[in-house]
């Protein structure tokens, strides 16, 4: 048995192509992502960043070949990580042989969560992480499993073939919902576009310094990473809270620690097998498991665990 995900609002699920003889070195140069490590069929997370090291976008990047590439992103709502991140590129664009093709105009993608891995077709069993697999009807993207704690595909085919590809291979898959997806998400500490990545965030705090490493040259941004990277920890850090009650605290509410000092706000909260639990973000003096926190309203949490600091 599978279930299956339509993005809808408030998620707006894209991907673009990004061609041309410069392309690779373009993207490498320009990202997050070590492009020049990756073989075709392989993708890796990363993020155009601006060069105080905050988030532009934050994407996939999978590689089809030596000059084709396509990034995979939540624009979120208005869509506002493509607007960024066509912007950025075209900021950054000067003689450049590039084309950008925006597919999800043509193109529908659904995702996939098998249970099992007799769940998966034959074809697609020996996909690991950011492993893609080309066919004639669909492109189907190997995620990575730290985003939901399970194993998972993002399935993109021409509007017209996506319910035959289904029937073909997860006939039996049965829908799910973005409370479903938040309650995997959440207690996996896994940050979301729009929800705990925004232009003001770092990638750092967002708990994503296993998506930088050392020997990836230049991009924009990267001196600020690194000095933070070196002093330790950002100035706040991602946690995962537990609600003393029946507590739903809206996106961006402020929290206070017993004593009343402002340690953070909460971004996005989920029903996990009956418990409420939240990801906020807590400045990195209190980031740490057993603080109690509470809401201007007086509903209590506790930190259960906060994100890996920078290394």
């Amino acid at each position: 048995m599978a279930k299956i995900y339509r993005p809808q609002s408030p998620l707006s699920w894209c991907l673009l192509s990004v061609t041309g003889k410069d392309s690779s070195d373009f993207l490498h140069r320009l990202t997050t992502v070590d492009v020049s490590r990756l073989n075709p069929g392989q993708g890796e997370s990363g993020f155009w960043l601006t060069p105080q090291g905050k988030t532009r976008a934050f994407f996939t990047l999978w590689k089809f070949g030596e000059s084709d590439f396509r990034l995979e992103f939540d624009a979120s709502l208005e869509q506002v990580f493509k607007k960024s991140l066509l912007a950025a590129i075209e900021d950054a664009t000067f003689a450049e042989k590039l084309s950008i093709t925006d597919l999800s105009d043509t193109h529908t993608s659904v995702w996939v969560f098998p249970d099992s891995p007799t769940a998966v077709p034959p074809d697609l069993r020996d996909l690991t992480d950011y492993r893609l697999r080309i066919n004639p009807t669909a492109q189907i993207f190997r995620q990575s499993d730290t985003v939901f704690d399970r194993p998972w595909f993002s399935v993109w085919t021409s509007n017209a073939e996506i319910e035959t590809w289904l029937e073909m291979n997860f006939p039996m898959a049965e829908p799910t919902d973005l409370k479903e997806l938040d309650a995997w998400r959440v207690p996996a500490l896994s940050p979301w576009s729009g929800a705990e990545i925004d232009f003001d965030a770092s990638p750092l705090e967002a708990g994503l310094s296993r998506l930088f490493t050392k020997a990836k040259g230049c991009y924009p941004g990267q001196e600020v990473i690194e000095k933070i990277i070196s002093l330790g920890a950002p100035a706040k850090q991602l946690a995962l809270l537990e609600w003393a009650d029946s507590a739903s605290p809206p996106f961006k509410t402020k929290l206070t620690n017993l004593d009343g000092a402002e340690v953070g706000d909460v971004r996005t909260t989920a029903i996990v097998d009956t418990r409420p639990m939240s990801l906020a973000y807590l400045k990195k003096i209190y980031a740490k498991p057993g603080l109690e926190v509470q809401t201007p309203e007086g509903k209590r949490a506790r930190v259960i665990r906060v994100s890996q600091p920078a290394r």
